[in-house]
Order: structure tokens, then C-alpha cells, then sequence
């Protein structure tokens, strides 16, 4: 999928289509292959139901996006941040934003991205309210282009975070919560919070119980 029907489904507000899309890509650690990788946010966050918010970004020399737990609720990146990958060989990744760099549109037609100087932020909450440029202009939207011609303008984040199912892919499953009350037969996501077979590939409690003999670590002997 090109950039603009990425961010074209996660705007959308179609779960069916967000999960479509969020299944062609990873989580952040499968693509770690040791090279520093320019990338830029979507703008785009989800909640699973382990509680466990995922933000989406899009690696852009591998056309492709990835997922990955929010490391800071201090900040919630925007559509166009300018990101560099850094995956580590013996230590987490890491992906940081590129100082005073901001990407303001992407082109359709050559399927490259418009890098400007930024001044600044403004926020409100934890969310950034308008991007600031090195005119004092202030930008609060992410254009997509094609060739000259301006197609569409997107806000720095999607109407609202929605809430999808985590397994092995993510699916529009509604009307689960972190915990169950009302029947023994639900499962829960709680003993094993922060574990990668419980916030990442969506294994409940049960799940690592009796198939993992309560080792999450024993999700990676899985074939």
C-alpha cells in the first residue's frame, strides 16, 4: 500500500479497514534489521484490549508501517513527525524524532515526502495543537499532493483512538473490556501485563497458564 492509502484507512474510522491495514505491517521489533531508518508518525493510535495503547509508523524507505507500545503519554506524535528508527543489536529500539525537522506533505505522483525546518510546537494536553515552521506559520493539518495539485488535507491526529482486539492480527472485535466479571468462561489480561505474549501477540491469562505453564518467555518456543 502507498502512503496516502494508509493514512486514507486510518482516518477512515472503519475498523474492518484500520485492522486491514494495520495487519500488512509489525510490530517494530520485526523489522530490526540493525540500519537506521527514516520514518515519519501517522498520527494514528489504537487501544488493544490488554489496555495497552499501540501507536503505528511508517518506515519510509521499507513502504511499510509498524506498531509499537507508547513509550511517553507526555506526548502524543503527530501526523508528520519526522522519526529516525535506530534498532539495537543486544538493547530495545529506539526511535526518536529528528530536531527542528517537521514532513508536511507527501506527493502522490513521485512518492516523496516534503521535509521543512520547524520552529516549534504548540500543544494542548498531550497532543500537539499546531506545528510551528521557521516563518511563524502554523500549521495544524498534513497535505497530500499530487504532483501540484493539493488532494487532500488530513488533521495531525484521527477523530478518536479506537479500541481493537489483538491475536495474532488485529481484528474490529467490539465490546471487550481489560477484565470480565459477568462470566468465568471470559478471558483476562491481567497476571501477565507488560509481557510481549500478552500486550504484543494478545495471549490471555489462561492462555500462558496452561499452554505456557505460566512462562510468557515460552511464547518464542511456539512454532
Amino acid at each position: 500500500m502507498t502512503f496516502d492509502e494508509i493514512i486514507e484507512a486510518l482516518y477512515s474510522e472503519d475498523k474492518s479497514l484500520i485492522c486491514d491495514v494495520l495487519n500488512t505491517g509489525g510490530y517494530i521489533s520485526d523489522f530490526n534489521d540493525y540500519l537506521e531508518t527514516d520514518a515519519i508518525h501517522t498520527g494514528f493510535y489504537c487501544r488493544v484490549q490488554t489496555g495497552t495503547i499501540f501507536e503505528v509508523i511508517y518506515l519510509i524507505p521499507k513502504q511499510t508501517i509498524c506498531y509499537k507500545d507508547v513509550s511517553s503519554i507526555l506526548l502524543y506524535y503527530p501526523l508528520g513527525f519526522f522519526l529516525k528508527y535506530s534498532p539495537r543489536k543486544f538493547a530495545p529500539c529506539e526511535v526518536c524524532s529528528v530536531p527542528d525537522k517537521w514532513i508536511q506533505a507527501y506527493n502522490m505522483a513521485t512518492g516523496e515526502f516534503d521535509i521543512v525546518s520547524r520552529k516549534g510546537i504548540e500543544m494542548k494536553d498531550q497532543c500537539a495543537e499546531s506545528i510551528i515552521l521557521d516563518n511563524d506559520l502554523k500549521v495544524s493539518s498534513f497535505s497530500i499532493m499530487d504532483g501540484s495539485i493539493k488532494k487532500k488535507d488530513y488533521p495531525l491526529y484521527p477523530a478518536y483512538i479506537p479500541e481493537l482486539y489483538k491475536g495474532k492480527e488485529f481484528s474490529p472485535q467490539i465490546n471487550f473490556s481489560r477484565t470480565y466479571d459477568y462470566s468465568d468462561n471470559e478471558p483476562t489480561y491481567e497476571k501477565y501485563g507488560g509481557t510481549y505474549a500478552q500486550d504484543v501477540e494478545g495471549c490471555d491469562d489462561d492462555f500462558i497458564d496452561d499452554v505456557l505453564g505460566g512462562e510468557p518467555e515460552a511464547y518464542w518456543n511456539i512454532d
